[in-house]
């Protein structure tokens, strides 16, 4: 559980200023409860600052008496004969293959994780990210200086970027939930992508990848035969992520597929497992997890904690469940900060958001239509009515171009594999933004299977059209220990149905009904929130009318209609045009 971030100095003359270095450090960690372990480099070139919440054993922090550096924030996962290396040991791989320019090195990396290296004789600073891009390198170039980050935030509060909003980024952020390609809301940031290196001297800076996404090996055997292999290198990414003699772990179980199978494999290992859980009362998800947990017996213990939030950060969650849960029993759980997590899989391996009529849309209309019918599929249209005219005519055509050259990026053979890659590389890299963004107030790690590189390679190796719908997925499940697939488990709308039926009267997940706010009083603050953005000229010019905003919150106060979905695609806006009006020099 570790951040950093740091400025290095490019063709300008100036030092790097000592408010830059401050603002860094000041905002690196939050964290006030507990000791912080910072590690430093500081030379008239580069400065870099590294937060550990020391839950790893090992600092990965290489800093020779030639003053080369390197450091790393996650776990690549290299292996030798087969098992995992330590962290200290893979740094230091890393650190030898940067002094080579081996980039094959990071190709044979399976886990989630952001490096940099500095040669101070070269004067010559590498950044790059694991092969997803899943733990992110933030980098904004201004006034002659290469600042980067770990979390966004850090970039964020530096008052020497100056950040105006960007059009396209925040368009996509409003609707995706995260900019395309390496868009931030800001003009100024961006982010590397999936296995992006970043090389910069005093004189230029250079990009390249160590890892080509476009498919090019195919599989041939049956559907079966690929399902064995899917769940053996699924298994293989457990094994690399467990440690040895490793018998007692933390680990989310939901209702659905993701977290049982992770679970059920883990009790195959033979650990024991504390399974955690903040679903609605009365849901298939708090059910359906209950029912899994009695069947998998007593090495699985079910943990329940009720959450009142609609959209909530799972990490700060599990933090404060975990620590209640531990001040009230002895669990001697062997990595106490670290959580197993299904996050992945249904993108990853279930291919969530595509269908069958996208794959026939993409074969005869071509990119396009299938662009269109994608947004429209996922309800992702713009809000055109409380747009202005000039907005409403240029905002939709924005994320419909940027939609279909990112899956145009790849030239894959098989057309529903380039929507796959789409996906993967935007809304599946994108997953863990919160829990990035507050790991110095948690300090928690995700162990996360569904990432690992080497498994998602092998899911790209199959048709597409076996993927989607979770069809292959479940063919995958049912190659779990019996138990797993004793009880129902929830599914998506129109994807393999669960076999196992339940008779029970529960709330489903993609119910909107049941999410619908309809008293008076969740109407009356969602209608107060919306008069409070739209009056507080914290909103970008020229985007939005305040008139139609102040009509769309009296109509739902009035349950005339319900306009709640505002409130969110307003708030980013709202949130990140204030961050361009303060902190500034």
């Amino acid at each position: 559980m570790s951040l950093f971030a740091g400025v290095f100095r490019l063709s300008t003359e100036e030092n790097i200023p000592l408010s830059v270095k401050q603002s860094i450090e000041k905002n690196l960690s939050r964290n006030t409860k507990e000791e912080k372990k910072t590690f430093r480099y500081d030379d008239s070139d580069l400065f870099l600052v590294k937060w550990s919440s020391g839950s790893f054993e090992d600092n990965a922090w290489i800093n020779r008496e030639n003053r080369n550096i390197s450091t790393l924030a996650g776990d690549p996962i290299l292996t030798e004969n087969g098992h995992r290396i330590n962290r200290d040991k893979q740094l230091e791989v890393l650190h030898q293959a940067c002094e080579t320019e081996n980039w094959n090195v990071f190709a044979k990396t399976r886990g989630s994780f952001s490096f940099v290296n500095f040669d101070s004789k070269k004067k010559l600073l590498h950044l790059t990210t694991d092969a997803l891009g899943v733990r992110s390198i933030y980098y904004s170039i201004s006034n002659g200086f290469l600042f980067f980050s770990s979390a966004l935030r850090i970039l964020e509060e530096i008052q020497y970027i100056k950040k105006t909003l960007s059009e396209a980024g925040m368009a996509e952020q409003s609707l995706y939930d995260f900019p395309l390609d390496n868009r931030t809301p800001y003009n100024e940031i961006f982010v590397l992508k999936e296995s992006e290196i970043i090389s910069a001297t005093n004189s230029e800076i250079t990009k390249k990848h160590y890892y080509d996404w476009s498919c090019r090996e195919v599989f041939n055997g049956t559907e079966e035969e690929g399902a064995e292999k899917l769940i053996d290198e699924f298994q293989e990414s457990i094994r690399l992520r467990l440690h040895s003699n490793e018998s007692h772990v933390y680990a989310f179980l939901s209702g659905g597929m993701d977290s049982r199978v992770i679970v059920s494999l883990l009790l195959k290992q033979g650990c024991q497992v504390e399974a955690l859980n903040f679903s609605p009362p009365g849901s298939q998800d708090l059910r359906f997890a209950q029912l899994f947990s009695e069947a998998a017996g007593e090495k699985c213990c079910f943990n329940y904690s009720l959450s009142n939030v609609i959209y909530p950060n799972f990490s700060l969650l599990a933090y404060h469940m975990k620590t209640n849960i531990e001040s009230n029993k002895v669990l001697n759980i062997d990595r106490p900060s670290f959580i197993w997590s299904g996050d992945g899989g249904s993108v990853g391996l279930g291919h969530v958001y595509m269908d069958q009529k996208m794959l026939d849309i993409y074969e005869s209309q071509g990119v396009e239509a299938t662009a269109q019918y994608f947004l429209a599929l996922h309800h992702k249209i713009m809000p055109l009515g409380i747009l202005t005219d000039d907005a409403k005519n240029r905002l939709p055509d924005i994320v419909l171009n940027n939609t279909i050259s990112e899956i145009n990026k790849h030239s894959c053979d098989d057309l529903g594999r380039r929507l796959y890659l789409f996906l993967l590389q935007n809304d599946q890299r994108r997953h863990l933004f919160k829990h990035f963004e507050s790991i110095d107030l948690h300090g928690l790690e995700f162990l996360t299977p569904f990432y690992d590189t080497e498994f998602i390679k092998t899911v790209t190796m199959m048709p597409s059209h076996w993927c989607i719908l979770h069809r292959l997925y479940a063919r995958f499940f049912e190659l779990l220990p019996k138990y797993a697939q004793s009880t129902p488990w929830q599914v998506y709308p129109g994807h393999v149905p669960c076999p196992v039926q339940s008779t029970e009267k529960l709330h489903y997940q993609w119910d909107r009904e049941y999410k619908k706010p309809s008293s008076f009083v969740k109407r009356l603050t969602l209608a107060q929130s919306l008069f409070t953005i739209a009056g507080k000229n914290e909103l970008p010019e020229g985007i939005f009318s305040s008139a139609k905003i102040y009509l769309a919150a009296l109509l739902h106060l009035l349950n005339v209609k319900n306009y709640g979905y505002l409130h969110d695609f307003l708030y980013n806006y709202h949130r990140f045009y204030k961050s361009c009006i303060t902190n500034r020099l």
